[in-house]
């Protein structure tokens, strides 16, 4: 694929990101905020917007189904694909 390393990097630095976006979130503050006057600065119609909850839900069943295409096959009992 074009942009891919030919070399993967040390796992590491993922879990450290991960660490500090998880301490991030648990610093208690609020990360959410009304977007009614968002949307109407930018003329969106909020009915054109999908949640996070939703896109992740379409996103995962996109990539499920194609794992199930390609014949890939459960693990376990769970949706753990190889």
């Amino acid at each position: 694929m074009l942009g891919c390393p030919k070399k993967l990097p040390p796992a590491w630095p993922d879990l450290t990101l991960t660490q500090a976006f998880a301490d991030f979130l648990a610093g208690g503050e609020q990360f959410d905020a009304p977007m009614e006057e968002t949307y109407q600065a930018l003329s969106v119609d909020p009915a054109s917007i999908n949640t996070l909850e939703s896109y992740l839900s379409e996103y995962f069943n996109v990539v499920l189904k194609k794992l199930k295409d390609v014949g890939a096959t459960p693990k376990q009992q769970s949706d753990f694909y190889i």
